[in-house]
Formats: C-alpha cells, structure tokens, sequence
C-alpha cells in the first residue's frame, strides 16, 4: 500500500536538506551542505552543465 500524500511530506519535511540545484536561463546554479561540518557551498555564477556545477564547485568542497 503507497502511503499518502500528507505522510510522504510529513517525512520530506524530517530530511535535512544536502544540495539544490536549478537552471537559470541555461547556466546551472545550487548549493550543498556538509552535514559533518556545519557548512554550505554555493555557486551563484553558475556552470553551462549540470555535470560542470557538480564536478567544479560541490565534489571537490563536500569533504573539505
């Protein structure tokens, strides 16, 4: 049986939240959280590619 709707955003809303990315006008932007110390990254300039943003600014940080 799938829970409902109410239930699977009452356990969303528990998750401690560890990136975000979007688009904005073809130029990719996010950030990430380390859990471990306490820390957000950020890109504001943004990458041409989602795979850029990720392997440039947060892979590289997240263990920092």
């Amino acid at each position: 049986m799938k829970p409902d709707l109410q239930t699977m955003i009452d356990e969303a809303m528990i998750e401690v939240p560890t990136n975000l990315t979007w688009d904005e006008e073809n130029i990719w932007k996010g950030w990430t959280y380390n859990i471990e110390k306490n820390r957000y990254y950020f890109d504001d300039i943004g990458n041409e590619s989602i795979i850029a943003l990720w392997d440039s600014e947060f892979l590289g940080r997240a263990d920092d």
